[in-house]
């Protein structure tokens, strides 16, 4: 059987999480339907400012829970990232990019952002938040 190189993208995992986070509503949506998500609920919404300051760690709406509740995944904590990173393919470091972005506990990435990230690291193996806000730059221009 052939091994996926160490730190080489695992493509198809990456671009799975992008499918599926896309198909999400954020907390914002959920919460306008008068719902408000649970913490070790179901996945049912996205949102990147979810995490250990409002609730224990295992809230499931980040980009690092949802990928823990679609491969069921052993982790190290809230901040640790190691075991996540070598099941992407990636660093430790381009691991904390992604599931803490600068800014990410101010600002409310939405689904479809995150999903264009993952899908940019399949492409490219880089973590880069800053294609979502040159969009938005682009857009308002």
């Amino acid at each position: 059987m052939l091994k996926r190189p160490e730190n080489t993208v695992n493509v198809d995992v990456v671009l799975a999480l992008a499918d599926y986070i896309e198909a999400l509503p954020t907390k914002n949506d959920v919460e306008s339907m008068g719902i408000f998500p649970a913490s070790k609920t179901p996945v049912n919404f996205f949102s990147m400012r979810i995490g250990k300051r409002q609730y224990e760690c295992g809230t499931i709406g980040c980009i690092k829970g949802i990928l823990h509740t679609l491969y069921d995944i052993e982790t190290n904590g809230y901040l640790n990232h190691g075991d996540e990173a070598k099941f992407l393919g990636v660093t430790e470091n381009q691991a904390t990019s992604l599931f803490c972005p600068l800014g990410w506990e101010k600002s409310e990435y939405t689904s479809g952002e995150a999903a264009q990230v993952l899908r940019h690291l399949a492409l490219t193996g880089e973590v880069d938040w800053s294609i979502v806000k040159e969009k938005e730059n682009a857009e308002t221009a």
